[in-house]
């Protein structure tokens, strides 16, 4: 089974069902397999570095993202935001 640490910006998230697990689709269109345990970990537009394991299904990549307990890790990464001009206007014209 592959194993990557890749980053990625959340785009869209579908909620689990029961106990199928959900998925995140990523700014560049790919699909994550998502657990219950750990969809809430995310939101959208949300910048985050996980690891993932590959599981292919139907002989197509499955992207999950592995959790914690799993020997994975998710860790939420800082967005940026437009700066200031100190009055709440932001310095792009």
């Amino acid at each position: 089974m592959d194993t990557q640490t890749a980053t990625f910006t959340v785009a869209a998230i579908r909620r689990p069902e029961g106990s199928k697990p959900g998925a995140i689709k990523t700014e560049g269109d790919k699909w994550l397999t998502v657990w219950p345990g750990e969809i809430d970990r995310f939101r959208e537009g949300g910048k985050y570095r996980a690891v993932l394991y590959n599981k292919p299904y139907n002989n197509k990549d499955n992207w999950t993202v592995s959790a914690p307990d799993k020997g994975g890790k998710i860790e939420a990464l800082a967005t940026e935001t437009p700066s200031t001009n100190g009055n709440g206007h932001s310095h792009a014209a």
